[in-house]
């Protein structure tokens, strides 16, 4: 592409699925609401390293010209957020705008320090409204608009804001090697992983508690990609954690129960939301920090065992907790 003139002689073209939306569970009388659709392309091709220009038919007018660039999988980094949640700060769509703000900042200041961060992550909770399906269409709108997304993939995790409308959190989303048996519940889309350069990469609809599931679904999606050298599993409902929802019973359920199967399968790196405050864990393994491992002269584990364990805040600066304890957890190398 050169000037503003799309190249649209040669752009190779991909079409897509549309899908008319509804919300199945938690939902008052507008869930159902006609009008809304989902439209799904998946582009394949894509050489990496590389640089691309894009644009979008709807049957009857393009969309501008956006651009994205491939990176190299060798070599990698990528960003996570926990939570964005737009509209949690309060009600009204004044909220929503400071909120779509503080959202907007957190990634044009994370892209402008690391500007070849190869995807974004984001933890869960992109959104808070789960009574009604205009408001929550409203922070669906916030979300996706910042300029940064039309160039930087994300993948998210399925946080209780966004389950709690069911299945309606799938259309929003293209999850790859979707786990239809595993993880799935209440209409919403199971577990999902994908692997990038040497890690791979285990996202777990933890509103689903079942243990059981998740089980499998890391057992099969390790199996399929043995090569992997890191390990790396996403989900929403932080286990260690240091504020509110820390002795939340289910949390509890969850942190007796997906521990030792993280320990099992060796997982080197657990990314976490909800608890909106940040946290990393010493190198923890059954159940106890690991706090006698050799480091290197930067400071930096040498061959460690044990997992560690980050959970982050809010991604858009809506909402946080306060500590459960003045004092750290015993987990807690920083917080």
């Amino acid at each position: 592409m050169t000037g503003g003139d799309f190249p649209a002689a040669k752009a190779r073209s991909f079409f897509g699925s549309q899908a008319e939306v509804k919300a199945t569970q938690f939902n008052t009388s507008d869930a159902s609401a006609p009008g809304a659709y989902a439209n799904k392309v998946i582009v394949t091709g894509l050489d990496g390293s590389s640089s691309y220009v894009y644009r979008v038919d709807d049957g009857e007018e393009w969309s501008g010209a956006y651009s994205f660039a491939t990176r190299n999988e060798r070599s990698f980094g990528f960003l996570v957020v926990g939570d964005p949640q737009l509209g949690a700060a309060s009600t009204g769509p004044e909220t929503l705008d400071s909120d779509t703000a503080g959202w907007t900042d957190t990634l044009d200041k994370a892209t402008g320090k690391y500007p070849s961060a190869s995807f974004l992550l984001s933890l869960g909770d992109q959104v808070n409204d789960y009574d009604k399906r205009e408001a929550q269409d409203a922070e669906y709108i916030a979300y996706f608009s910042p300029a940064r997304l039309k160039s930087l993939p994300v993948a998210t995790g399925d946080g209780n804001h966004d389950f709690q409308m069911g299945e309606y959190y799938g259309y929003h989303y293209n999850p790859p090697n979707l786990s239809s048996p595993y993880g799935s519940s209440y209409g919403n889309d199971g577990d999902s992983w994908f692997a990038y350069g040497d890690a791979l990469f285990l996202m777990l609809n933890s509103n689903t508690e079942s243990v059981a599931t998740h089980d499998l679904f890391i057992r099969d999606a390790i199996a399929e990609n043995p090569g992997a050298k890191w390990r790396i599993v996403g989900f929403h409902h932080a286990i260690y954690s240091e504020a509110e929802h820390f002795n939340d019973p289910d949390v509890v359920d969850r942190r007796n129960n997906y521990a030792p199967i993280f320990d099992r399968y060796r997982i080197n790196l657990v990314l976490q939301g909800r608890d909106h405050s940040y946290t990393r864990t010493y190198q923890m393994l059954g159940g106890k920090p690991r706090k006698d491992q050799a480091a290197n002269a930067d400071g930096a584990l040498v061959d460690p065992t044990g997992t560690l364990y980050l959970t982050f805040d809010s991604g858009s600066g809506s909402k946080f907790y306060d500590w459960k304890d003045q004092a750290p957890e015993v987990f807690s190398a920083v917080r």
